[in-house]
C-alpha cells in the first residue's frame, strides 16, 4: 500500500520535469491589461503602457500623460534578427484606439509620432546578443519634438538612430483604450495588445 503514494509522487515529478525542459521553439505569451510579454527562443518582448516614470499602469486620470513602451531583450550569445520590424507596417505601432459600441467596436485616436522617410525602416531589426532594444514615446509631447529610436547596424557593430517627429495629440477622455501590433519572426506572427482605462 505504501508504494502507491510513492508512484503517484514519481509520476507528478516526472510530468513537471518534462514541462520544464527546453522551450526554445515555444512561444510564451502572457497578456495582462497594461503589459504584454512574449518569449520565443532567446528573445523576450514587452509591450506596455506606463506612467512617465516607466511604471506599468492599467488606468490613468482624464487628461493625464502616459508612455507607450516596447522593449526586446536578447538573452542569447548571438545577434537575433526580427524579419519584419514594426515600422514597415508602422501604422499600428503605438497607435491608440478607443473601444466603442459602434461598427467594429473600435475608433482610432492616433499615434504620438510621424514615421519619416528613413531607409532603416525597411530593414530587419537586429537585437544584439545579451542586449536590448527599447522604444518609448509619450502620448502628449511638444509638437515637432524629435524622437531618437534605436536600430542596430550589424555591419558596423554599433547603434545608430532612427529619427521620428512628434505630432500633436489631445489628452484622452474617459473610456477604455487599447494598442497593439503584429511582428513576424521566423515565419511566426507575434501579436501584441495592451489595454488601459482613463477614469
Amino acid at each position: 500500500m505504501k508504494t502507491y503514494p510513492k508512484m503517484v509522487l514519481m509520476l507528478v515529478t516526472l510530468s513537471l520535469t518534462a514541462f520544464s525542459c527546453d522551450r526554445s521553439e515555444e512561444i510564451f505569451n502572457q497578456a495582462g491589461g497594461a503589459r504584454h510579454v512574449q518569449q520565443w527562443g532567446d528573445l523576450e518582448a514587452v509591450l506596455q503602457v506606463t506612467d512617465l516614470q516607466g511604471k506599468p499602469q492599467s488606468s490613468f486620470r482624464e487628461g493625464e500623460n502616459f508612455l507607450m513602451s516596447f522593449t526586446v531583450k536578447n538573452r542569447g550569445k548571438q545577434d537575433a534578427r526580427i524579419e519584419s520590424w514594426a515600422f514597415p507596417a508602422g501604422n499600428d505601432f503605438f497607435a491608440v484606439y478607443k473601444s466603442t459600441h459602434e461598427g467594429d467596436g473600435k475608433s482610432r485616436i492616433g499615434k504620438p509620432f510621424r514615421i519619416g522617410a528613413n531607409s532603416y525602416d525597411y530593414a530587419p531589426q537586429i537585437v544584439p546578443a545579451t542586449k536590448e532594444i527599447h522604444y518609448a514615446a509619450p502620448w502628449l509631447s511638444e509638437k515637432g519634438k524629435i524622437y531618437r529610436l534605436p536600430i542596430y547596424n550589424n555591419t558596423e557593430n554599433s547603434f545608430t538612430q532612427r529619427y521620428y517627429e512628434a505630432v500633436e495629440t489631445s489628452p484622452l477622455g474617459k473610456g477604455q483604450y487599447y494598442s497593439g501590433f503584429t511582428l513576424e519572426h521566423e515565419g511566426k506572427e507575434l501579436a501584441f495588445e495592451i489595454s488601459f482605462t482613463v477614469i
